[in-house]
């Protein structure tokens, strides 16, 4: 169900994350899936070297901006610190486990683009809940629908027979959005090396504490040169780690929600798919899988929801802080580029991790719905006793990391009352 669009343009995001050295891995994109190829691992640690010298160096400045008194650039060095912080963190998981990434993202492409558009069993002929079902069956009082079972012809067709990923409306939206995020993500590249040229001087960058007033023109243009080079490959490298996450996340979400909310539901008054999908000797297996699926995803994403929501939070507060306590100054000085960028920043990551904390609460609910849902099946005594059985063990799908951090509906309502407090207790200390 993936076009060979999206391929194309996640092929071009993988060669430039490559080039800035934000992950360990490359496309294969005509074969469609991820591999590491050799030294890649050894580049990626160092430029994670790189960026927690860099996250060092904003710390200290950050200290010696709070013993000077300077309360804008200890603010502003903070702000760069903790962001500094979850790149650190994104590309740590990348590395630690580079192997384990790429077979969830290559389980999670071959799933939706294979096994969304063909039967489970024609891709698995093995499967173990397929063939439990049928040894069932064959032991019991059925042995006749154990054979039909077996051969059934149906299943060899496709669940989503119309379904065309290069000429879908659906597709092609995604396929734009998706090229749209490439273009956001080399704006924020040219606007923040923008930034660097205009306001070199700015506490957060390492130029701001070496003397030029006795470099001749060729010093200046050198080191002009060479700390542009060093700032281009600094910011490319974290936007582009940003981006691949945010694209994984994003796929994941935008296929298999609807195949588990809707396909997968019994009792809707219309589906895309075949309704073979939705018979008792499919339709257990496919949810087998995508639980799998889940599971395999959130060992790989999981375990970077609950710093990524401590380090959020503490941003959206601190460039709230900022627009508010010191907004006034930057119009004052004509910096507005640096007011634009705290205010969208800060208003960016609070709806980008509300979208992620209520997108993780209705993901859950309605996998609960599903899963109850398949009570409303016609069935035989022997289908009855399979589903008590083998539906047992099919648990709802949930975000989160397994025994630390689930999200749930009051998740996003806890987060904002969090933001709340933090913004009220800015306002009256202000005051």
């Amino acid at each position: 169900m993936l076009s060979k669009r999206y391929f194309l343009v996640t092929g071009i995001t993988n060669r430039v994350g490559l080039f800035f050295g934000s992950f360990p891995f490359k496309l294969n994109i005509s074969e469609r899936y991820l591999y590491i190829p050799d030294k890649v691992i050894r580049h990626g640690f160092r430029r994670l070297a790189i960026a927690i010298f860099y996250t060092s160096y904003l710390g200290i400045q950050a200290y010696l901006k709070k013993v000077e008194g300077g309360l804008t650039g200890f603010n502003f060095t903070v702000l760069f610190t903790y962001l500094g912080i979850l790149l650190c963190i994104s590309s740590t998981f990348f590395l630690i486990d580079a192997q384990g990434y790429c077979d969830t993202v290559n389980f999670s492409n071959n799933f939706i683009s294979k096994n969304m558009s063909k039967t489970f069993f024609e891709n698995l002929p093995r499967n173990l809940a397929r063939s439990y079902f049928i040894n069932y069956l064959a032991n019991s009082s059925s042995p006749s629908l154990a054979k039909e079972v077996t051969e059934n012809k149906i299943k060899t067709g496709k669940w989503f027979s119309t379904y065309n990923p290069e000429t879908n409306l659906i597709g092609k939206l995604w396929d734009t959005f998706y090229t749209l995020m490439n273009l956001g993500a080399l704006g924020s590249l040219v606007t923040s090396l923008l930034h660097y040229v205009l306001f070199p001087e700015s506490p957060i960058y390492i130029t701001s504490h070496i003397d030029t007033t006795h470099l001749t023109w060729k010093g200046n243009l050198l080191l002009f040169l060479t700390s542009t080079i060093f700032y281009f490959f600094a910011i490319g490298h974290a936007i582009w780690n940003g981006l691949m996450h945010g694209i994984c996340i994003l796929t994941y979400a935008f296929f298999v929600t609807p195949f588990v909310t809707q396909e997968l539901c019994i009792g809707r008054r219309s589906y895309r798919s075949r309704p073979e999908l939705r018979q008792i000797e499919n339709l257990l297996p496919v949810y087998k899988s995508v639980e799998l699926l889940h599971s395999i995803t959130m060992k790989s994403y999981g375990a970077i929801i609950v710093p990524a929501q401590s380090i959020f939070g503490k941003v959206i507060l601190l460039c709230f802080f900022m627009v508010v306590r010191h907004g006034g100054e930057l119009i004052e000085s004509s910096n507005y580029s640096l007011l634009l960028i705290l205010t969208s920043l800060g208003c960016c990551m609070f709806i980008f991790w509300s979208v992620i904390l209520r997108f993780g609460g209705y993901f859950y609910t309605r996998s609960i719905r599903t899963v109850r849902s398949w009570k409303l099946l016609t069935l035989s005594q022997a289908e009855k006793r399979y589903l008590a059985k083998v539906g047992k063990s099919c648990r709802p799908l949930r975000i989160g990391y397994p025994g630390y951090y689930k999200i749930s509906n009051l998740s996003m309502l806890k987060f904002w009352q969090g933001m709340a407090k933090g913004v009220c207790r800015v306002l009256i200390a202000i005051v």
